[in-house]
């Protein structure tokens, strides 16, 4: 039995990657650069003045991985699934 066989199901999956693919993963990537910008920042705040901001650096790592959390989950939800692409 195909993953997804029933039509519904596969509607609603279909609709799911949509909003996936143009609002929240656009939405991550941006977060997760800025996560990226911040941690250099810090990094570089502790290079230059010899202290180290821990929750700023922790928030930023939480918001470099949060687009490689998304696509995981993405991916175990089964949006690039090839029975998608039915309509």
């Amino acid at each position: 039995m195909a993953r997804f066989s029933q039509r519904n199901v596969r509607l609603a999956r279909q609709r799911e990657s949509a909003a996936f693919r143009s609002v929240l993963m656009p939405l991550s990537t941006l977060l997760g650069f800025i996560g990226v910008l911040a941690m250099l920042v810090v990094y570089l705040d502790y290079q230059l003045n010899h202290r180290w901001e821990a929750e700023v650096f922790a928030s930023a790592v939480t918001a470099s991985a949060l687009p490689v959390v998304l696509f995981l989950y993405r991916w175990t939800r089964g949006h690039f699934n090839r029975q998608l692409e039915r309509p």
